[in-house]
Parts: C-alpha cells; sequence; structure tokens
C-alpha cells in the first residue's frame, strides 16, 4: 500500500530517530513494491517459494520474503455523531518494519490523526505480533476467526516528518472482529499473474471498536473494517509501481475486492483480478470486470498526480455495476519514507447499496533515493 522512492532530507545521525530515518530510507527501495496487490511480476531469483495459505497459521509473519504487510481500513462513528474514515498499515522487509495510520474527519473533510512509526530490526522469526515504534498490530485466538488488536499510539514514533509530510498527530486503538470466514483469494490463497505469486487473503468485514485520540481528546468509537494480509516477492519494475484497489461492502452481505494495475501514464496494463465474496464468506474469483474513473479529478496537496473523485465499477459476473463518489477531498495520505497514494472512503451513489475503500497509486515512481 505505498508506491516507489521518496527522496526525504532527513538526518541520519547517531540516535534511535537517526537511525530509524536512516533505515526507513532504506526500506524505500523496497517500497517499490510494497503492498502491489496480487503479484505484479517475475519474483525474485532463488526466491523463497510461497505455499497454499492456510488460516491461522498464516496470520503471523513470513520472514525470508521480500516484503509483507498487515493492512487494515473502516469507517467510525463516535457517540456524537462524528463519522471517520481510519487508514493503519504496517509494512515488512529486510530492513526493518514502518507503520502508519491515517484518520479522516469525514464531516469536517479534514486529516484528524496522521502518524508514522520505524523498528529498524526486521522480523526474524514467525510472530502475531507486529511491531513499529509504538505501534502494534496482533492477532489473539478467541471466537470463530480470532481477534485483531491496533496500538498506535499518540505519543512516539516520529517526532518529525519531512515535507509534505503532515506533522504527526493523533492515535488509534481498535478491537477487529471478523463477523465472517476469512477468504483467500486465487488458488488456495496464492494468486498469479503471469510468473508472479503472492499470498494474499482478507477479513471483508470486521467489527471495530476502540479509541480515536484527535485534537486532544479521546474519543470511543465504533464501525466497520476491512482486514488484508499479503505476503512475497515483488519486482522493482514500472508495471507493479501503480494500481488502483477497491474493497467494498454491500449491503446485502456480500463483499468485493478489485484491483488493476496501470501503466506509468495510467492506463490500465491488462492485469487485474478480484474476489467476489459471497454472504456465506464463500468467494468467487473474478478476472473480467471494467474500473472507470470519473470527473472530478483532484490534484491533492503535496501531490505530483491527480486522482478520481469517482469511478464506476462493472462486474458481469456478478451483475454489479456500481457508481462510486469519494466521500471527502483530504484522503491523500503523506508518507515520509515511502511514496504516497489516495487512501479513502467512497459512497456508492448507484447500484447496490454499500459503501468502498478506494485506493490509488499514482504518483511519479522515477528518481528517488
Amino acid at each position: 500500500m505505498s508506491p516507489g522512492p521518496y527522496d526525504p532530507a532527513v538526518s541520519t545521525g547517531v540516535g534511535p530517530l537517526g537511525r530509524a530515518a536512516a533505515v526507513a530510507m532504506a526500506m524505500a527501495a523496497a517500497a517499490l513494491a510494497i503492498a502491489a496487490p496480487a503479484g505484479a511480476g517475475p519474483s525474485s531469483v532463488g526466491a523463497r517459494a510461497l505455499a497454499p495459505v492456510v488460516l491461522p497459521r498464516d496470520h503471523a509473519s513470513h520472514p525470508g520474503f521480500g516484503i509483507e504487510w498487515w493492512y487494515t481500513t473502516g469507517r467510525l462513528t463516535d457517540a456524537q455523531g462524528g463519522r471517520y474514515f481510519y487508514f493503519a498499515t504496517v509494512w515488512s522487509a529486510s530492513m526493518g518494519l514502518v507503520a502508519r495510520i491515517n484518520v479522516v474527519d469525514l464531516r469536517d473533510d479534514r486529516i484528524v490523526a496522521a502518524r508514522e512509526y520505524v523498528n529498524p530490526t526486521p522480523l526474524t522469526r514467525r510472530t502475531a505480533m507486529i511491531r513499529a515504534g509504538g505501534y502494534v498490530m496482533s492477532w489473539h485466538p478467541g471466537g470463530p476467526w480470532g481477534v485483531w488488536s491496533l496500538t498506535a499510539p499518540a505519543a512516539g514514533g516520529l517526532a518529525t516528518l519531512p515535507a509534505p509530510a503532515p506533522a504527526p498527530q493523533g492515535g488509534l486503538t481498535l478491537r477487529l472482529v471478523p463477523r465472517q470466514p476469512y477468504v483467500l483469494h486465487g488458488t488456495r490463497g496464492v494468486i498469479r499473474q503471469g510468473a508472479a505469486p503472492s499470498a494474499y487473503y482478507s477479513a471483508p468485514r470486521l467489527v471495530v471498536t476502540g479509541t480515536l485520540v484527535a485534537g486532544g481528546r479521546r474519543l470511543a468509537v465504533h464501525g466497520q473494517g476491512w482486514f488484508d494480509h499479503q505476503w512475497g516477492n515483488f519486482p522493482t519494475d514500472q508495471s507493479s509501481l501503480h494500481w488502483n484497489w477497491f474493497g467494498c461492502q454491500l449491503s446485502d452481505g456480500r463483499a468485493l475486492m478489485l484491483y488493476q494495475f496501470l501503466t506509468p501514464h495510467e492506463v490500465p496494463s491488462g492485469v487485474q483480478g478480484g474476489t467476489l465474496v459471497l454472504r456465506d464468506g464463500r468467494g468467487r474469483h473474478l478476472q473480467r470486470f471494467t474500473i472507470t474513473p470519473r470527473r472530478p479529478f483532484l490534484r491533492p496537496p503535496g501531490a505530483q498526480a491527480s486522482y478520481p473523485q469517482a469511478w464506476t465499477l462493472s462486474v458481469p459476473a456478478a451483475h454489479l455495476k456500481l457508481s462510486l463518489r469519494s466521500l471527502a477531498a483530504n484522503q491523500f495520505i503523506s508518507m515520509a519514507f515511502v511514496p504516497s497514494f489516495w487512501e479513502g472512503a467512497a459512497a456508492i451513489i448507484r447500484g447496490a447499496s454499500g459503501s468502498c475503500a478506494v485506493e490509488s497509486t499514482r504518483e511519479p515512481t522515477t528518481g528517488g533515493l
């Protein structure tokens, strides 16, 4: 869930922050391929082979693969009726770990929590507790599918971030409980596009409860979320660096995940895939669909590319044609050490009722470190 390298002017001197910054800058080279959904090119020579996903075993980390991440996003409500969209992800590579949270107040269209965390020590053993600075993402047994917990404190993380990333603010503590079985994408959780494998599974519906720290206030929040876990070995080539991704939760109990890779000129490359999740949790692999960006296009502050604020998703096999509209303009995530991207809430304004999370990475990836 982050594109190519960014060249921040940060101190790399002695000390925890300097060392963390140096490690995170080095990780940016690997981040050319971080979070590219569903394998986007040939795997590295001698790379570790992917096995079919087995749960709960594979909730834990997978040292030895080039990149891995745990991602969650969703919508939250507080007791006063405030509405928020949250994003939280931790990325793991051989250089260490980077985590990021972003929370948007959908009523006021403003970012109320944004913080980045770094752990310069890479994972060397399997663990279901992933730490990056003060950020902790973990899975615990309980109920039919276990429970995920997320802690992203308002204190800690990086004390300063280089422009154009916003000053750190806010914090998030969440309990994430799956409402239906995990869905394994592709064939037994392994997606292959050409020669590129990627292990990928999701919890498309989470009951989310917790606390949001924003503006000096602690707010009890609740809502619905989405969870992804993905790992593999991806090349640092241009064909894997730009994509659109959609996670939609439909009111009839179904869910929809679609991804589409783009060329550097923002034209679909022909590499795409997805999953329709039925009400009983079974998944149907999708290959034929169209994703059409619609006006208006927005160039957020700090961005070099423009991002669609409306979309049409047409999935004939599922008898779905959805028109989406962004719920806020301030949903661009500025990163300090890995490339910035769009991650936002969208309403379905025509078609089956429901809501979607939209991710789009269009920032230029030339140059960098």
